[in-house]
């Protein structure tokens, strides 16, 4: 595995750098205030707040879990998938910071395989990437 400061490297150099890159817009099916609240983690994010980023995180994974898991599979509209692999990627990449520990990459594999099992490809597969 490679160290924490070359995953980290890796990883900011797949990530966009400005919060317009990142592509945030989501249908009239997400509620304003969720789409407040990824705008917000990716400005913490962004802003180099990674525990605040990974606290919104996980509530924007919380509440888009419940969407996901509402009816069958087919009527779940895409842009809750979406707004799931987006908190999936921003917790992943947090996580990572180093000085980052086993434990911490551990537990962000598994958020990028939740983000590729229960997402949307978001940013050109990304999460695949990570």
């Amino acid at each position: 595995m490679a160290g924490p400061s070359t995953l980290w490297e890796t990883l900011q150099a797949l990530l966009p750098h400005t919060k317009e890159e990142l592509k945030l817009e989501l249908g009239e099916k997400v509620e304003g205030s969720v789409l407040m609240l990824l705008q917000e983690a990716a400005e913490l994010f962004l802003g180099g707040q990674r525990r605040e980023c990974l606290q919104t995180c996980e509530v924007l994974l919380d509440y888009s879990w419940e969407k996901l898991n509402t009816g069958p599979w087919q009527h779940v509209d895409k842009d809750w998938r979406r707004v799931y692999a987006f908190g999936c990627l921003l917790k992943a990449v947090c996580l990572c910071e180093p000085p980052g520990d086993a434990a911490s990459v551990a537990a962000a594999l598994k958020a990028c395989d939740m983000g590729l099992l229960m997402g949307a490809a978001i940013l050109g597969d990304i999460l695949l990437k990570v």
